[in-house]
């Protein structure tokens, strides 16, 4: 999606986006409420938790583009969530993209495999422990995904529901 160095920039411009502004002093790559208050119009730097997906678009670096996607390139949005508060991926529940990104060299098909693993019935009792992901059987055995970045089951969850009435409809997340 971006190159190293902008995901760098984003990532420092979204951490520094999220401290509680002490110091707010500007980073290597981050920026801090100087830079915002020069752009037009100028505002604040967050200095808090994130509260809305939508909300990134107001951190240096963040495009439309980037966090809902274009013809050539998928979003970023729905891979993240304001969510939760230990940081680690649902490999029980995440998708091809969020897996890929799981480790270096696991690629599509591998992705796809420990979809099709999980999905099977067969396999419903392994998936309590995050480490099911080795028990696919395309997976290679060199490709580790870090146990700090993983867990197995989930705490928030998100409902959809769909209501027709006639020729009318609301769809509500």
């Amino acid at each position: 999606w971006v190159e190293a160095a902008d995901a760098r920039e984003i990532s420092a411009a979204l951490i520094a986006g999220l401290d509680s502004g002490e110091g707010d002093g500007e980073e290597e790559y981050g920026a801090e409420d100087s830079h915002y208050m020069n752009l037009a119009p100028p505002y604040h730097c967050k200095n808090g938790p994130i509260e809305s997906i939508e909300e990134l678009l107001l951190v240096q670096g963040v495009t439309a583009e980037l966090l809902y996607g274009t013809k050539e390139k998928p979003p970023l949005a729905p891979l993240l969530t304001i969510w939760g508060d230990d940081g680690k991926i649902n490999l029980n529940t995440a998708d091809v993209l969020l897996l890929q990104a799981m480790a270096e060299g696991l690629d599509q098909k591998i992705a796809e495999d420990m979809i099709t693993f999980r999905e099977d019935e067969a396999n419903k009792e392994q998936l309590a422990a995050p480490e099911w992901y080795m028990a696919t059987p395309s997976y290679p055995r060199d490709i580790v995904i870090s146990p700090n970045l993983i867990t197995s089951e989930s705490h928030f969850f998100t409902i959809n529901a769909l209501a027709e009435s006639n020729e009318l409809q609301k769809i509500v997340s």
